[in-house]
């Protein structure tokens, strides 16, 4: 169930991010709500970690949705969305996932053998189900009245609704991305206390932590002395002098870091059309050649490279052997939206309460002469690209 936790709240906050939904939004407009595609997505994820848990289920990896059913709250708003389950013709139940993002769990109830109570209601085209959490069920015909699995009818004043009752600000996961110190900043918006679980940090003392208005080289045009849009070359400098520093080269090392950027931006950016500095823009689609170009330049050799999706595990495998990388965060995000940035370490930690993980990716972001922390639910699902240098 852990691991299905970690994957929801990469999910949810990816979502975040695209959606524009904050904490703060939240706060002020409660209807924020996820769509049933996403919701249908989280189904998916409980079902494959019920599979892989070694628990008993007769769910098994080709179970999955058929159909779906809208519930709603008593004010006709959807509140959840019901799931029905098979593998191939064989019917395995259902699943039924809320719609809120603010909830500690979004699973709401399950079996994986029996169909849904509401199944008992004789329902014609019009008529809606409303579904207060715990099993309750109540067919609503457009009035004011619902009528009970008993064929008992009540106010919809009167429904109490156990899901709503869940919902909690504690419980949406933040957006606020400018985390210099990842404990602290987990424990102010997750349910804590975090501990650090796993680690690995072998490049901070070799990182210059250049940011782009360090490199004025710039001789006219927009009344600033430095160029625009070089996240890009910025972050390959910062990895060229990482990498020199950390492994003896004395050629990267003892070039004064002005000549290394213009080289990197001019002779090797602009020349190769990787960067436009007349209208000082970069070409994202040509990093990969930019990065392996640069590195083949001052450190001739037999060289790595790779283009992967940022995910928690390709983070740590080249962390782990010592190949810090170029991100490249596409898209929307709350501190990095369309910026590059040169990781160099990750950080996960884990809840004593909960038992559920937050992994963090260090960067050298070329905005601060710092390290700061990513929040790694932030940049997978396509939302980042990890271009992988090494030996």
């Amino acid at each position: 169930m852990k691991k299905m936790k970690k994957r929801l709240c990469a999910l949810l906050a990816t979502l975040l991010l695209l959606t524009g939904i904050t904490p703060a939004a939240m706060a002020e407009d409660n209807s924020a709500v996820l769509s049933e595609d996403v919701v249908q997505e989280i189904a998916g994820l409980f079902i494959n970690d019920m599979v892989n848990s070694g628990l008993e289920t007769t769910w098994t990896t080709t179970t999955e949705v058929v159909s779906s059913t809208p519930l709603y709250d008593e004010n006709g708003s959807i509140t959840a969305y019901s799931f029905d389950l098979a593998d191939e013709n064989t019917e395995k139940g259902y699943v039924v996932v809320a719609v809120y993002p603010d909830m500690e769990n979004e699973i709401l109830e399950f079996s994986d053998t029996a169909k849904p109570l509401y199944e008992e209601f004789s329902l014609a085209p019009t008529d809606k189900i409303v579904y207060t959490g715990n099993l309750k069920y109540f067919k609503d015909t457009g009035t004011n009245m619902v009528t009970t699995l008993e064929n008992i009818t009540t106010p919809k004043a009167s429904l109490n609704s156990s899901v709503k009752e869940a919902r909690s600000r504690e419980f949406m996961p933040s957006t606020t991305r400018s985390i210099s110190n990842p404990i602290t900043w987990a424990n102010e918006n997750y349910a804590g206390p975090f501990k650090a679980y796993e680690w690995r940090n072998n490049f901070e003392d070799y990182c210059e932590f250049y940011a782009f208005t360090d490199f004025k080289i710039k001789p006219s045009g927009n009344g600033k002395p430095y160029y625009m849009d070089t996240c890009v070359p910025v972050a390959i400098v910062n990895l060229l002098k990482m990498r020199g520093a950390k492994d003896g080269f004395s050629n990267i090392t003892e070039l004064y870091k002005d000549d290394l950027f213009k080289y990197v931006l001019l002779d090797i950016g602009h020349e190769n059309y990787f960067y436009n500095a007349s209208t000082e823009s970069c070409y994202t689609d040509t990093i990969d050649e930019y990065v392996e170009m640069s590195f083949e330049h001052y450190i001739p050799g037999s060289w790595y490279y790779s283009k992967n999706p940022a995910t928690y595990d390709k983070i740590k495998s080249e962390i782990n052997m010592q190949r810090p990388f170029l991100l490249n965060i596409v898209g929307s995000h709350s501190d990095y939206a369309n910026h590059a940035v040169a990781g160099y370490a990750y950080t996960r930690l884990k809840s004593e309460s909960t038992g559920y993980y937050k992994s963090f990716l260090k960067v050298a972001d070329g905005l601060v002469h710092s390290g700061r922390y990513i929040d790694i639910a932030t940049i997978q699902s396509g939302a980042a690209t990890m271009h992988c240098i090494g030996y």
